[in-house]
């Protein structure tokens, strides 16, 4: 929906508005879905420290330095 001057009118404006507070929302809510449980959060966490513990040991490894 173009205007004369090319730019969008109004309504479309609006609706891009609402689609972008709908997928916000939903990511917000998907988010806080997964992380509702203790169990969820604990196994999250365990990954980020498995993740982090692995770069640690390459950065570790004897072998030649740059």
């Amino acid at each position: 929906m173009r205007n004369k001057s090319g730019g969008f009118s109004p309504p479309s404006h609006i609706l891009l508005a609402l689609l972008l507070f709908l997928l916000a929302s939903f990511s917000f809510f998907l988010g806080a879905y997964m992380f509702r449980t203790p169990e969820a959060r604990k196994q999250k966490i365990d990954e980020y420290k498995r993740e982090i513990l692995s770069k640690i040991k390459r950065r570790n490894l004897p072998g030649p330095r740059e």
